[in-house]
């Protein structure tokens, strides 16, 4: 059984995970404008960075409309996220949950493609567009063309989430 400070230490490490997967999701990551340091040591990638860019955001909302838009965008953003997919199943991949998307909306798979290796082979970085319907709509960055393409996949859904012009709507 974990003590009182271990188990605050655990919940504040899944918060801070939480936080940084909604932060890539929403595209947070494209938005850091970082030092040369901190961007070739992968900056944009750190969770710690990424839930603070999410607070600062939901801060900002706050600031700007009030708690009450505050309440109703966070709802928003984690009523997916709390969903019940079943007792004891894992959550699903952005990649797994962009496919069922596509799948029910254009029958059809999303693809993915390679726009840029970047970067010494020892540490090489992925940009990957996701493609849905013959339309690119997000850009995904990783330290594998796996990873990337999660990033892509996430991205792209948190944009049909929120109907963007180059959404993925149906014609």
């Amino acid at each position: 059984m974990l003590g009182l400070e271990a188990g605050i230490a655990v919940a504040t490490t899944i918060l801070l995970v939480a936080a940084a997967e909604i932060a890539i999701g929403l595209g947070l990551d494209q938005f850091l404008l970082l030092g040369r340091g901190e961007a070739d040591g992968g900056g944009a990638a750190r969770p710690s960075l990424l839930a603070a860019t999410f607070e600062a955001l939901a801060g900002a909302i706050a600031v700007s409309d009030g708690l009450r838009a505050t309440q109703t965008w966070l709802r928003r953003i984690f009523a997916a996220r709390l969903a019940p997919g079943g007792a004891g199943d894992p959550p699903k991949s952005a990649k797994s949950r962009l496919q069922e998307w596509t799948q029910r909306h254009h029958r059809s798979k999303p693809q993915y493609e390679l726009l840029e290796t970047a970067g010494p082979p020892h540490r090489h970085a992925f940009t990957v567009s996701a493609i849905v319907d013959g339309r690119p709509i997000g850009i995904g960055l990783g330290s594998s063309r796996q990873r990337a393409e999660e990033h892509a996949a996430a991205i792209t859904l948190a944009q049909l989430e929120l109907g963007t012009p180059n959404g993925g709507k149906s014609r």
